[in-house]
């Protein structure tokens, strides 16, 4: 990878308050999955209906680089972006103000590399615009 380095960094921290109708298509995606699948706890909190509700939270990190060589990225023919950080999702199912169920997953170690090729560099977009242009003249 070459000496070609800008960096950009997201973190955030997503927070979503769920009703039992969002937690009943969460837990339950499809129609194969039943509420005889379920665990008890959750199957009593969505039968409750109105006195549970959950909390999803989603707190990130991600650092994107762009890696390369600097000539071929800043006239457009190729671009690589290295993406790397850490998500998280823990997901809390409330009942009657008591916390009945929790789950969390997510990836401590993202490490992706994205790559985007273009054989003409800037022309390849022209191609729109000088059809506009042309489109313009007759």
């Amino acid at each position: 990878m070459g000496g070609w380095c800008r960096h950009s960094y997201i973190a955030r921290a997503d927070r979503w308050v769920l009703s039992h109708l969002d937690l009943q298509q969460k837990f339950m995606p499809t129609p194969s999955v039943t509420r005889a699948d379920l665990e008890s706890s959750v199957r009593a909190c969505l039968d409750s209906h109105d006195s549970c509700s959950g909390i999803e939270i989603k707190p990130q990190s991600i650092q994107r680089q762009r890696i390369g060589n600097v000539v071929l990225d800043v006239f457009d023919f190729q671009r690589e972006t290295l993406e790397t950080g850490w998500v998280f999702v823990a997901l809390v199912l409330i009942q009657d103000n008591k916390v009945v169920y929790k789950t969390w997953s997510g990836s401590p170690n993202l490490r992706s590399v994205e790559k985007e090729t273009n054989p003409l560099g800037p022309l390849q977009d022209l191609g729109g615009f000088a059809g506009d242009r042309a489109q313009a003249a007759f």
